[in-house]
């Protein structure tokens, strides 16, 4: 082998998979920056906060109250004065609202509002209100608070679907990024066995070995990759401009990641586990973050639902009441305050329209039918994404093995090619033509490659197994199948 077929084979090499430098960036850091600074992450967390704000809100509806007054006449035959004060507390047990008070009202009030009055100390007074039908089964506090607490949970789950979302979008990001470096690569060896050949040639003009014009279709050769070694490297920078937007500094702030930090190359291909990937079709739809948002959504509105045909209901409430006098009597002919009563109320009230009932209830029969609807077709496109990425991988798989063939045969043109010419027989732009085949065959290798890292961080996020994050334990265990296994094929 001369020199400068060395010299290629070497260059060659510098493009071809190898052990990664000491400090380069791995996928692993990425994901953890993402997930710990990435601003949309880190608002649908905060949306976590909001719906524990409105479920705390939701249960106010419970808080007891107090209400107090003072009622009387200072001027007019009558100088009354009443003076009260009660603890109100609605419930969550069957609608029930208790309460207990204290009055106090002198003996001044005329016979037709002798009920204001009380013994000296006042009286105190402790009853409930139980709702029999409207309002028993469920009511609007309670309702408010059931939609809340599944408000939370669907924050939750929209943060766990927003984070599998990122992760794929980082890795993708960074596959590019990584993969742009090696195109770059190619360039730069094309480039270098150009720029070699012309010194060779230079001394050849010199001394009438070889036409001018082969020197000069090398020139033109060299501006051509010097051209394509341009466009390259603008997209390793453009790719590391992406990439910062989910490597970020302790800070927060975009990161743009250097040339030092490029891995050497793009992971070998990688081998299915048929009985997983099968499992993950099959498992997919219960595990998606979609589907279980939607199933939430139902809940709430099945919540609404029950409601609705609650209120369409009668309302017949029995109410309950204590009252005690304490102290002295100020009127002994009305001996009715020396001894506790119990108060008892039944009320009925009976809709007749109850248009807002019905109206309420149409809507939540509605929306019943179309979250089953969208439930469906979430199930049916998780399947699909799963499928959609094993056909990927399989298909990126077989483009990579056909594509490492190619750059093998087109190594072995390209240097028979460059043997004939060091012998005469052939023309530098035949070996220029040679050179470039082997570099977009090595180009084709890199897109291959990159593909079939697309396709498994799709697959990841299809069937929540993407790795580092521990994102598997958010799903059901049942949900989880294991990745494609790495392998060196």
């Amino acid at each position: 082998m001369t020199a400068r077929a060395l010299l290629l084979s070497l260059l060659l090499l510098a493009v071809s998979p190898c052990a990664a430098a000491a400090d380069a960036l791995p996928l692993d850091e990425v994901l953890a920056s993402t997930v710990r600074h990435y601003p949309a992450l880190r608002a649908a967390l905060k949306d976590i906060d909001v719906a524990d704000g409105e479920l705390h809100a939701a249960r106010g509806a419970f808080d007891p109250t107090l209400r107090a007054g003072v009622s009387g006449d200072p001027v007019g035959y009558y100088d009354s004065l009443r003076a009260s004060a009660e603890v109100q507390a609605p419930t969550p047990w069957w609608g029930s609202t208790f309460w207990a008070g204290y009055a106090w009202g002198d003996n001044s009030f005329p016979g037709y509002y002798g009920h204001q009055v009380t013994n000296r100390a006042g009286e105190v007074r402790v009853g409930a209100a139980v709702p029999l039908w409207r309002n028993g089964p469920t009511d609007r506090r309670r309702a408010s608070v059931e939609r809340a607490e599944l408000g939370r949970t669907l924050a939750s789950l929209s943060a766990g679907q927003q984070r599998v979302e990122l992760v794929r979008a980082a890795t993708v990001r960074y596959w590019e990024w990584v993969a742009a470096g090696q195109r770059r690569r190619v360039a730069q060896a094309l480039l270098a066995v150009a720029e070699e050949r012309d010194r060779g040639m230079a001394s050849r003009v010199e001394h009438g070995d070889l036409p001018r014009i082969d020197r000069t279709d090398n020139a033109r050769a060299i501006a051509s990759r010097q051209g394509l070694l341009a466009a390259a490297q603008r997209e390793v920078e453009r790719a590391a401009i992406e990439l910062s937007l989910f490597l970020r500094d302790a800070g927060g702030r975009p990161l743009v990641p250097g040339d030092e930090r490029l891995p050497a190359a793009l992971p070998p291909t990688i081998a299915l586990d048929a009985e997983a990937a099968r499992s993950a079709v099959e498992r997919a739809p219960a595990s998606r973050f979609e589907v279980r948002r939607l199933v939430v959504q139902q809940q709430q509105n099945e919540v609404e639902r029950a409601l609705a045909r609650n209120q369409r209901a009668p309302a017949i409430d029995v109410r309950v009441q204590g009252v005690a006098d304490l102290g002295t009597n100020p009127d002994p002919q009305n001996r009715s305050r020396n001894q506790p009563e119990l108060q008892l109320g039944l009320s009925v009230e009976l809709p007749i329209l109850n248009r807002a009932a019905d109206g309420r209830l149409r809507v939540a029969e509605a929306t019943s039918a179309r979250l089953a609807d969208h439930k469906r077709l979430a199930e049916e496109r998780a399947a699909a994404e799963v499928q959609d990425a094993l056909s990927a991988i399989e298909a990126a798989r077989q483009r990579v093995a056909m594509a490492r063939r190619e750059v093998a045969l087109s190594e072995e043109v390209e240097l028979a090619e460059r043997r004939r010419f060091e012998l005469g027989d052939s023309t530098v732009l035949l070996v220029n033509l040679r050179e470039q085949a082997t570099g977009e065959s090595r180009v084709r290798e890199v897109d291959a490659l990159l593909d079939l890292q697309r396709a498994q961080a799709a697959y990841q996020a299809a069937t929540l197994t993407q790795p580092a994050l521990g994102l598997a334990a958010a799903a059901p265990a049942h949900a989880t199948p294991g990745p494609p296994r790495s392998s060196d094929g």
